[in-house]
């Protein structure tokens, strides 16, 4: 009996730690994407805090992020994505840390980090997802015009990471599998004023 009991318990832990150790962001999920939210995230205003992942606006005054439906977007893995996010521009890099209009997020250990995107402009330019550390690149992929991709990294160890594309690109979905995904720390280097973060959680 103890034994079982036992075997049961591990099966459940095991079961539960699966289960915290996946974060997905669909940008189609109305109950977290809301348009109050990505409203928030608007030009040359506050960075916000949206299910875990920090959104960073760019100053212009004409560039910010823009939730849209684009209908049905597959993908070669078989998902199929009816709302993106366009990053309506470039993150402006430099030494591999965006200066804005990027995405960031906080892992607790190794993980595999995938992002469902496609070619944001009706230019024939390739365009090129990163995922950096803020120092070095750990993974992109790029997409012709009027093509999709997926960008599939292999993170290798804990920390903060910021997702960011060299002009816009238009993002379906982004998921960590095989480490929790941290609420990042407020910082003067992600946000602009404590007082102006707006946070949306998920219920």
């Amino acid at each position: 009996m103890k034994k079982t009991l036992l075997y049961l318990t591990s099966i459940m832990l095991f079961s539960a730690l699966t289960i915290n150790a996946q974060k997905t962001w669909t940008f189609g999920d109305t109950s977290v994407w809301t348009t109050t939210g990505i409203a928030s995230v608007s030009a040359g205003g506050a960075t916000v805090l949206i299910d875990q992942l920090v959104c960073a606006p760019h100053a212009s005054s004409t560039s910010y992020f823009a939730q849209q439906a684009a209908g049905n977007i597959t993908y070669s893995d078989g998902f199929a994505g009816t709302t993106i996010l366009k990053t309506n521009g470039s993150g402006a890099a430099v030494a591999n840390m965006p200066a804005g209009r990027y995405f960031s997020f906080n892992v607790n250990g190794p993980a595999t980090f995938k992002v469902w995107f496609k070619h944001g402009s009706s230019s024939g330019v390739d365009r090129t997802l990163f995922l950096t550390d803020g120092t070095n690149v750990v993974g992109s992929q790029a997409v012709a015009f009027s093509a999709t991709g997926i960008l599939n990294v292999s993170i290798p160890a804990a920390g903060k990471y910021y997702l960011y594309g060299d002009n816009n690109v238009s993002i379906s979905k982004m998921e960590v599998i095989g480490a929790t995904v941290n609420t990042p720390a407020l910082s003067t280097k992600d946000f602009q004023k404590e007082l102006d973060v707006t946070v949306f959680a998920k219920d």
